[in-house]
């Protein structure tokens, strides 16, 4: 998850992020936080509903070696779905038939992102 809202922070494009995500897990995670979203099917999550993520300090940002970066502006539109694998074919009795798909486990997560610029602290030692 960590990886993917780093890929978004950096992109240009404001298309949901969609990941493979176990929904027991997302469950295990979440469950008892976030809010009710406008729209159905969706959570809204703050910073302090990813403690049990156990992400490092300043996870939700990314800084460029002159201090300017994006961070998330929360909250998180977060919504878990299925989806069919692909389709696929073998040969049964000398015919091509379609095989069964899979149902694959999904998380869809958008968010919005805010400017910010980070200034170095230069400290001066002085002595006495």
């Amino acid at each position: 998850m960590r990886l993917s809202v780093l890929s978004k922070l950096k992109s240009k494009s404001r298309c949901n992020v969609i990941l493979d995500f176990d929904h027991d897990c997302f469950r295990f995670l979440f469950r008892g936080k976030g809010r009710e979203g406008r729209e159905k099917g969706y959570i809204l999550l703050d910073r302090d509903d990813f403690g049990r993520c156990n992400f490092p300090d300043n996870w939700d940002r990314v800084i460029d070696c002159n201090g300017d970066g994006v961070k998330v502006k929360y909250p998180f539109k977060v919504r878990t779905f299925l989806a069919k694998s692909p389709k696929t074919f073998s040969v049964f009795n000398g015919q091509l038939q379609e095989d069964q798909r899979m149902l694959i486990e999904k998380l869809s997560i958008d968010f919005n992102r805010q400017p910010i610029v980070i200034q170095a602290l230069d400290t001066v030692m002085i002595s006495t």
